[in-house]
């Protein structure tokens, strides 16, 4: 017998599949939705996940070989945790919290993930910041028998670029799948749309047809993203609501942020979003966001800044690791991102969100910390992409790191903790596909990024809003950490029994110094710390959080 224990999310080919497994294309709920998975698994066994489209966690048994199946979606739109450790019974659920409470875990820091959070402002998968919790890779699932536990990825992002198409052909073939993409992502009974001054979303708005928008914007911002919005919205001839946030109520937030991302991120957006969303409770129950565009088509900054220093890459390797070794210790230096990025080769690119280098992290840690390698993490999570270019690599890890591990993990768990379910058009299976079947000199020159997409959002907007530059959800808590009422809160963490049993106070007091000389190279430094001690006081310190019974299936 076959039952399915847990299907959370949603489907996009739904209802072919309803119709290849013989079911009724019911409306997409829970139980209609496991039905669909038993069915699914009915027909292709363990293959099951390679047919299915969307964003999702599942759990079976299969009572026939006494085995427990829990798989994710391809990009890790949902979360997908679990324990196994010996002598104890599996515990598998959405988030981390979860797994701790059904398998009666103590909650304690896991000291290897301490160092990738550092490096990267987030814990790449598959470890977590809970010791004996794990999180399943996006594309990837697990079988649990008899006390053994086997992984598989079901789906790999392969790349295949095409050559004798024309850019103007690839534009109107993106245009057409990235509609296609929106009519075929489930959408709420009211749903309204997240803008900003970019041109992605601002593409979403045109095609979905939102009536009603919504931007967060900040008076101490150096880019106001509020201005652009406005423009866009009367363009576009829709409405569109501006959300002041302040900064005492951004750093009051900060504890209940943290208990819904239940892992801390240094992605100092998050409280931000989860601000807004909580404005949003009982005015819609789902908001269009254009999240996918930049990992897919090469919008960051990072990747323009490495076809310009394209002859770093093919220094010697001793050279590079020693500029690494430089910037780890002083992270504000100029160009210390590329000689970071740069210290190993292209293929072990660590995204564009590195914080500390190694050589930072050992000054910092208190006590003498066995020193682990990022770069198996790296290789883990992103396995080369054979024949890949350069570009084709900065978007694959970006897409596999920063996307899945801080951006869609943060939009899953503030979902979660709000009840505002985000939609995701562009996080597909086929706008995927054709991304990877665009040549990388389509998408990224030395001066743009997103040259194919913003030929494609032509289609939909106005010449100006598609030759906007990127900003990106630029918040000002650099700003604000150097305002005595933002910052002191800040600093008096650092004085912290806490922040004396993980960091060096000596480097803590020089990093403050640092940055208050040149706040605009280091203060990504002083926050990613900051939010690790505030975590840790919640969930480890005080273990509040641990308490209380396992959600119903959330384990077996």
């Amino acid at each position: 017998m076959i039952e399915a224990l847990r299907f959370d999310g949603y489907l996009t080919n739904y209802t072919e599949l309803c119709a290849k497994a013989g079911l009724p294309a019911l409306p997409q709920n829970e139980e209609n939705l496991k039905a669909l998975t038993a069915g699914c698994y009915r027909m292709w066994g363990k293959n099951l996940l390679s047919h299915m489209d969307g964003g999702f966690f599942v759990a079976l048994y299969d009572s026939s070989s006494e085995e427990y199946l829990i798989g994710r979606d391809r990009f890790g739109i949902r979360g997908g945790y679990y324990a196994c450790r010996k002598g104890m019974p599996f515990r598998f659920g959405t988030s981390p919290m979860e797994v701790l409470r059904a398998a009666r875990i103590r909650p304690a820091v896991d000291e290897k993930s301490l160092q990738l959070y550092l490096m990267f402002s987030f814990v790449p998968g598959p470890g977590t910041l809970f010791e004996g919790v794990s999180k399943l890779l996006p594309g990837e699932f697990a079988v649990y028998k008899k006390g053994q536990l086997t992984k598989r990825r079901y789906w790999q992002p392969e790349y295949s670029p095409k050559t004798g198409v024309s850019l103007d052909d690839w534009a109107a073939q993106l245009d057409k799948t990235l509609r296609q993409s929106v009519k075929e992502t489930p959408r709420g009974k009211v749903t309204h749309g997240l803008l900003s001054s970019g041109v992605d979303s601002a593409y979403l708005t045109a095609v979905s047809n939102t009536a009603h928008t919504h931007t967060a914007c900040f008076r101490d911002s150096a880019w106001h993203e509020e201005t652009g919005a406005q423009e866009t919205a009367a363009a576009l001839g829709v409405e569109n609501e501006l959300h002041l946030i302040d900064p005492d109520r951004y750093l009051r937030s900060i504890p209940e942020v943290l208990r819904c991302l239940e892992e801390p991120l240094g992605d100092a957006s998050e409280p931000a979003l989860y601000l807004m969303c909580k404005e949003l409770q009982g005015r819609c129950d789902t908001v269009y966001s254009a999240e996918g565009i930049d990992e897919m088509f090469g919008g960051y900054h990072s990747c323009r800044a490495a076809l310009r220093r394209a002859p770093y890459w093919v220094l010697p390797g001793p050279l590079r690791r020693a500029a690494a070794g430089i910037a780890g210790q002083f992270p504000g230096l100029p160009g210390s991102w590329l000689m970071l990025a740069g210290e190993r080769d292209i293929t072990e690119h660590p995204g564009n969100t590195v914080v500390f280098g190694r050589s930072g992290i050992r000054k910092i840690l208190n006590g003498k910390p066995e020193l682990i390698d990022p770069y198996e993490t790296v290789r883990e999570c992103c396995p080369t992409a054979e024949g890949a270019d350069m570009v084709t690599l900065m978007c694959d890890h970006d897409l596999r790191l920063g996307f899945a591990n801080s951006i869609l993990l943060g939009i899953d768990r503030i979902s979660a903790g709000t009840g505002i379910r985000f939609c995701m058009p562009f996080v597909s299976r086929r706008v995927f596909e054709l991304a990877a079947s665009i040549p990388s000199g389509h998408k990224v020159t030395r001066s743009t990024g997103k040259l194919v997409f913003r030929r494609a959002a032509a289609h939909a907007l106005p010449e100006e809003i598609c030759r906007r530059r990127k900003i990106g959800f630029e918040t000002p808590v650099c700003v604000w950490l150097q305002q005595e009422r933002f910052g002191g809160r800040v600093r008096e963490a650092f004085e912290t029994p806490a922040a004396a049993r993980w960091f060096k106070k000596q480097q803590l007091d020089l990093l403050w110094k640092r940055f208050l000389r040149r706040p605009d190279r280091y203060w990504h430094q002083i926050w990613t710390i900051y939010m690790f001690l505030q975590w840790e006081e919640i969930f480890i310190e005080n273990k509040q959080e641990s308490a209380g019974r396992s959600p119903e299936r959330s384990s077996v």
